[in-house]
């Protein structure tokens, strides 16, 4: 909830005062809300929880409410070390020990507290925390922007009334800062920036144009698909072909399979010179005779290999010799 009731007279340090509450300028016009986007931060409050009790204690008796929670905790919930402060979201602050004793007490829900009901929550869970979704993503010149102020974290600080800066682009030059602002998808977009430089007497202000460039939204992740009722969610893949390599010697086959239809030089080069007659069965070779090697017709020979135009694979899947 955005909007919620507090009385800060309550919070004041010694030595101060509030002028006046509410303020009465504010009485006549339009409530106004400066909207800053700090980015990620470091979570080191993990062990602070906001107390709430319904009905509401008033905050003029938070002596005597915080002394009774903290005799509360340490006899009812085994809370042994507690820190207790005033709290405008709740009844008290209560810092624990550890962050796995806070969220046990969380989660141990409402418990009867007197005539109270008490009940934990996370200190940035409060009643003052609202969602926002950053579903947009923005490109921006800050034209006119100033020379010395153009560090990473000083534009990041320009931009935080109304977006987050992701990235400041290379192509900036003296004259503009390309910045991408991630933003909320009503975010109001200022026509000027002003940027204060420096402290009294001798700050300075600079007006920077803010020129929107290219938009584009921040397509959402898909929603999660249940596991099956009948089957693993995360089964074994399914075994590939023996030929796409899943065996060893799977590249291999296909390999010789190629070789056999198709060689690579149908007659081998190491050519032979007969130097006296031959026989070989039947016939006669004789002398002088050049012998070449027909790699071709060994490779398409039907006796030695069953189909030998078709390109046959599994012919090598067993380890099997063909001579």
């Amino acid at each position: 909830m955005a909007n919620y009731p507090a009385d800060p007279r309550h919070f004041l340090p010694p030595g101060f005062r509030v002028e006046a509450w509410p303020p009465v300028e504010a009485r006549n016009r339009p409530h106004r809300r400066l909207r800053s986007f700090v980015g990620p931060v470091q979570k080191v409050n993990e062990m602070v929880g906001i107390a709430i009790l319904h009905p509401e204690v008033a905050q003029e008796d938070f002596r005597s409410m915080a002394l009774t929670l903290r005799v509360y905790l340490y006899h009812r919930r085994q809370v042994r070390s507690a820190k207790i402060e005033p709290c405008p979201l709740g009844a008290a602050y209560v810092t624990f020990s550890s962050c796995l004793e806070r969220d046990r007490i969380i989660g141990e829900g409402a418990r009867s507290f007197g005539p109270y009901t008490l009940r934990f929550v996370k200190h940035d869970e409060g009643i003052n925390a609202t969602k926002c979704e950053l579903d947009r993503i923005a490109w921006f010149m800050l034209l006119n922007y100033p020379l010395d102020c153009r560090h990473p974290i000083v534009v990041n600080k320009a931009v935080a009334g109304f977006g987050l800066l992701l990235k400041i682009h290379d192509y900036s030059t003296t004259a503009c800062v390309i910045v991408k602002v991630q933003l909320h998808h009503r975010a109001e977009i200022p026509d000027d920036v002003l940027v204060t430089v420096g402290h009294e007497p001798a700050a300075r202000s600079f007006t920077a144009m803010v020129v929107p460039l290219i938009s584009e939204w921040v397509l959402p992740l898909g929603d999660e698909m249940p596991p099956p009722d009948d089957a693993l969610a995360h089964p074994l893949p399914p075994s590939p072909p023996w030929w796409m390599g899943a065996h060893p010697a799977g590249l291999g086959n296909i390999i010789k399979e190629k070789l056999q239809v198709h060689p690579p030089n149908p007659l081998l080069s190491w050519a032979r010179l007969d130097i006296h007659d031959a026989h070989v069965d039947s016939h006669l070779v004789p002398i002088s005779t050049t012998a070449m090697v027909n790699m071709w017709s060994i490779a398409h020979d039907a006796n030695i290999w069953p189909q030998p135009e078709e390109f046959i694979t599994k012919r090598f899947k067993e380890d099997i010799s063909v001579l």
